[in-house]
């Protein structure tokens, strides 16, 4: 399949998506930084509050304190899900709409009338809500729980065995100051104290939401490329910022193989794969068509091969190669469809 130049509009949509997706991660981020930071200030004022002159007795104090403990991390899931989901509908929203205006501007500009953009001029902005009450929110709300229930545990875990080496609640207190004071760059991890405990719970719920906003902008780009006229498939495109990752991955295999037969990379509308991995910057780009076969069926072969080809994959060892080759099916297996 010839790979059309896109209108300039779409190339300007293309543009604004990747925008849209930056801002609210950096705005969901920071709502999960102050959740945290709220959380932690909390765990603080309690532990400067407990009495205690025996480990016994500060294990005792400790174990009085678990509904509190508990209660807070009841209300940090809460305020990075409200955080996350606003993030996934704006997400979703604001890019169906650079889209939609990106249509209307590349019809005008060939001479295609309204009325031949039927769904594109109305768009189903109800389908994440379909999507996300099929699993999708199920899904995040789950991993976030799961990320603040670890944290919270290993918290847990550092607070009693710091008592049982005889530290006050006061110490305790204070090795939470890196991460009060705004230590929370970084990746997981951070030794075992608290504050490494909540680097790891924000590296997790950063690394969830920067997925779920992804995903809802992969998921409204391909429910739009489906009702485009002008648009007749998409290609898988690699972002030129791979992030840590320094060998191939899934992301290769889909740009690289053919699994359609409609050339390297090219999906039918109806059969564009998920993103595959947490931090995927990949791209979905629409193929275009001439006006005079706008009104022609999109192509929609089924799948000519199940063998996944690894880009590179001399360099990695026999399991990191079936890795990704599993990976790659699921994403396939999983692909968006227009309903």
């Amino acid at each position: 399949m010839a790979r059309r130049t896109a209108p300039a509009s779409y190339r300007l949509a293309q543009r604004q998506a990747r925008a849209i997706e930056r801002d609210l991660l950096s705005r969901v981020a920071g709502q999960i930084d102050r959740a945290l930071l709220q959380s932690t200030q909390r765990l603080e004022a309690l532990l400067l509050r407990l009495p205690g002159t025996t480990p016994e007795a500060r294990l005792r104090a400790l174990r009085a304190s678990a509904d509190v403990f508990r209660f807070q991390r009841q209300r940090l899931v809460q305020q990075m899900e409200r955080a996350l989901a606003a993030g996934r509908r704006t997400s979703y929203a604001d890019v169906i709409a650079a889209w939609q205006d990106a249509a209307k501007r590349a019809a005008t500009a060939v001479g295609l009338p309204n009325a031949a953009l039927g769904a594109v001029l109305t768009p189903r902005t109800t389908l994440l809500a379909v999507y996300e009450n099929t699993g999708g929110a199920k899904l995040f709300r789950s991993l976030l729980s799961r990320a603040a229930a670890d944290g919270f545990r290993a918290v847990d875990d550092i607070l009693r065995a710091g008592i049982l080496e005889g530290k006050s609640f006061e110490v305790l207190a204070r090795e939470l100051r890196p991460f009060v004071k705004g230590a929370v760059e970084g990746g997981a991890g951070g030794g075992a104290t608290a504050a490494g405990a909540f680097r790891t719970v924000r590296f997790n719920a950063t690394r969830i939401a920067y997925s779920e906003i992804h995903n809802a902008r992969a998921e409204a780009e391909v429910q739009h490329f489906a009702e485009d006229p002008l648009i007749e498939a998409v290609a898988w495109r690699l972002s030129p910022d791979r992030g840590t990752n320094r060998g191939p991955d899934a992301c290769d295999a889909l740009a690289e193989n053919d699994f359609y037969g409609l050339g390297p990379g090219v999906y039918p509308v109806d059969a564009v794969p998920l993103p595959p991995h947490p931090f995927d910057r990949c791209e979905r780009v629409p193929i275009t068509r001439p006006l005079a076969r706008a009104n022609d069926p999109k192509p929609s072969p089924g799948r000519q091969t199940n063998k996944v080809d690894v880009p590179h994959g001399d360099s990695l060892s026999d399991a990191g190669r079936r890795g990704i080759e599993q990976q790659t099916r699921a994403a396939l297996v999983g692909s968006h469809v227009a309903v």
